[in-house]
């Protein structure tokens, strides 16, 4: 992976779950680390479509992010913050080499 090809600064994210004095659950996204330079790159314009989240139809875009490589990434634990925008992850590929780390996500599914 050429480093010139990563110029944009993301923010990686973990969904963290504890329990409040009610005994209800309470889910916060805290940040994983610093942030960190990433390619991102919005696929072709077709890649834009409608999925049904929760009864209502939501427009979904979806983005390719690139990453130096990292473990343990997970789309049920993790998302990216960019440019003001919430990307859920939807598929991770740590790459031939475990030189990168692919992110395929999607903006526009939930409310984060």
């Amino acid at each position: 992976m050429k480093t010139g090809k990563l110029n944009q600064l993301i923010q990686i994210e973990a969904l963290i779950t504890s329990i409040d004095s009610p005994g209800g659950i309470v889910k916060d996204w805290v940040p994983v680390g610093e942030m960190e330079w990433a390619s991102v790159v919005k696929q072709t314009p077709g890649a834009n479509s409608e999925q049904l989240y929760s009864g209502q139809l939501r427009s979904v875009s979806v983005y390719k992010v690139v990453i130096r490589f990292h473990e343990n990434l997970s789309p049920a634990t993790h998302r990216i913050l960019w440019d003001n925008k919430i990307l859920d992850i939807v598929g991770v590929d740590p790459g031939t080499n475990r030189s990168e780390t692919i992110l395929i996500c999607e903006e526009g599914l939930t409310n984060g």
